[in-house]
């Protein structure tokens, strides 16, 4: 186990970004002592409270700093054996490296999975490489410490009780060279596939985009949403903003439903937390076969038709 977590969350007045608090909770089973950094303005570290042991505020920690204002606020909090964090993002992968290399900390960054062997010490992670086609294994000693940056939704929170959280001011940046501006989000659909609690997610297996009316005929009498993996997306069965996975949305739904889903686990990344999966595809060996409670082997269009015609019959 780590002596102490350093974990970047982005805030503002009103509240701080969901995926960097589960990032935050997730620390807290892998480090003795859990310092949230709040990047926003000193009033917004209120949204850390009772999550960490130590926050850090303050004027050197804009909502988009640089690495050499970002390293210089955190080495004072450096130790031998210290956890830095960040999402996989534009935020991580524009900090993480400069950060790393500043702060001379091993970097890995894209992790899927992070797993603690208490015995010797040593933690493995898991990154996808050769654009996704394989994922690699590492194992990282924790003595020299490391900064990882996280794909979104690849940690499982912790279920940890609220701590004693003492404020720390930070001032830092008096040569920053540039100025966060903002960010300009892609226009989408409207679907808002994070607030579903069932989600009925579709793969090549359902044969053809004319079958995918099955579907969402299906999610609506299950009162969710309809996603999709890459290769639907890519393919223009649906728009991209349907999309889950390490590049698509990270969802968290109660019960998740595929049909003639694959499973890779690039698409399994963007399933935080552990929904109840149930799986339809007609290959017996799909991936997507270990990660389900309930699996059926057979045709998922014909399944998703005979499904939707029982539930509107009661």
């Amino acid at each position: 186990m780590f002596a102490r977590a350093l974990v970047l969350v982005r805030a503002n007045a009103h509240e701080a970004g969901p995926g960097d608090l589960d990032l935050l909770a997730a620390a807290a089973g892998l480090a003795r002592e859990v310092v949230g950094v709040c990047l926003g303005p000193e009033e917004a570290a209120g949204h850390l409270s009772g999550r960490c042991d130590i926050c850090l505020a303050g004027s050197g920690l804009a909502e988009r700093p640089d690495a050499v204002s970002l390293a210089e606020a955190l080495r004072p909090y450096i130790t031998k054996n210290v956890l830095a964090l960040v999402r996989h993002d534009s935020l991580g992968m524009d900090v993480g490296p400069g950060l790393a290399t500043l702060l001379r900390l091993p970097f890995v960054t894209n992790i899927t999975a992070l797993e603690m062997d208490g015995a010797t010490e040593t933690l493995r992670v898991r990154r996808p490489e050769f654009n996704g086609q394989v994922e690699a294994e590492y194992a990282v000693t924790t003595g020299r410490g490391a900064l990882f940056t996280v794909m979104p939704g690849a940690l499982a929170p912790k279920d940890v009780p609220v701590k004693e959280t003492r404020l720390a001011h930070v001032a830092a940046g008096s040569g920053v060279r540039r100025v966060f501006l903002g960010e300009t989000q892609p226009r989408t659909a409207g679907v808002n596939l994070k607030a579903a609690s069932v989600l009925v997610g579709i793969g090549r297996g359902m044969g053809s985009a004319e079958n995918i009316g099955a579907a969402f005929r299906l999610a609506a009498l299950l009162g969710g949403e309809v996603c999709c993996s890459r290769a639907v997306a890519d393919a223009g069965w649906l728009d991209k903003d349907r999309q889950v996975g390490l590049s698509g949305e990270t969802v968290s739904p109660a019960v998740y439903l595929t049909l003639g889903l694959h499973g890779a686990f690039q698409h399994l990344a963007g399933v935080a937390g552990s929904p109840c999966i149930i799986a339809v595809n007609t290959n017996k060996d799909a991936p997507i076969f270990n990660a389900a409670e309930i699996g059926v082997v057979a045709d998922a269009a014909s399944f998703a038709e005979q499904l939707a015609d029982a539930l509107e019959r009661g």
